[in-house]
């Protein structure tokens, strides 16, 4: 009996050296078949539409603005473009440096408004100041002033008195800027920039109305 035992026992002792070899094997495949998962991940690109060159705010992009670079897949813009035919004929809301990704954020166009809520929307504003534009840029905040135009001082008997309190309007405070559009001029009108400000809709009714008889001003707010 004791030598059947003894018979025995070298045998139940190779399970449990089997079974640890076995896990072992399991766990070499699996770190093999993950750390080549990981590297392939980290080698993947995709295409991605890049600037040739720094472009100003309201440049309509042209096929001798943009190429096509391999970017690493796991940096690329969610809102990148793959094709020049995507962007080309587009304005831009927004100067870009040399290099940078063209999103369909940065494009004027329905994707402006990517992120807004149901109430609110993109109000253009035209500012008689041309270097409005080297100020402000897409993502401030801002305050919007209205004042009277010159025949409406003139109207109201205020003549040139531009410093009255009372006729300067607070129309919206830290409206997000959307896009910047700087106008050069012609040499003979006053050159102005256009901004696009994301504000609640019945304020984009408001800057429709005070448009034609006020002049808007823009004041940059902190962060």
């Amino acid at each position: 009996m004791f030598r059947s035992l003894r018979r025995r026992l070298p045998r139940l002792g190779r399970w449990p050296r089997l079974c640890a070899a076995g896990i072992c094997v399991t766990l070499a495949v699996s770190s093999a078949v993950s750390a080549r998962r990981d590297a392939t991940a980290k080698g993947s690109t995709a295409p991605v539409v890049v600037a040739v060159r720094a472009l100003p705010a309201g440049h309509v992009l042209i096929g001798h603005d943009v190429v096509v670079r391999q970017w690493p897949a796991r940096v690329r813009p969610g809102a990148a473009r793959a094709s020049p035919n995507e962007v080309v004929g587009r304005r831009l809301a927004g100067p870009i440096a040399a290099d940078e990704a063209i999103t369909s954020t940065r494009l004027l166009g329905r994707d402006l408004t990517t992120g807004l809520d149901d109430n609110s929307v993109a109000a253009p504003i035209a500012v008689d100041d041309a270097h409005l534009a080297d100020l402000i840029h897409p993502g401030d905040r801002v305050s919007v002033l209205a004042t009277p135009r010159r025949s409406e001082w003139a109207g109201t008997g205020a003549g040139t008195d531009t410093n009255s309190s009372t006729d300067v309007t607070v129309v919206v405070t830290r409206a997000v800027v959307l896009a910047v559009l700087a106008d050069p001029g012609d040499g003979v009108g006053t050159a102005a920039t256009e901004i696009v400000v994301a504000v609640p809709r019945e304020t984009a009714t408001r800057i429709a109305r005070l448009r034609s008889s006020r002049v808007f001003a823009v004041l940059g707010d902190p962060p």
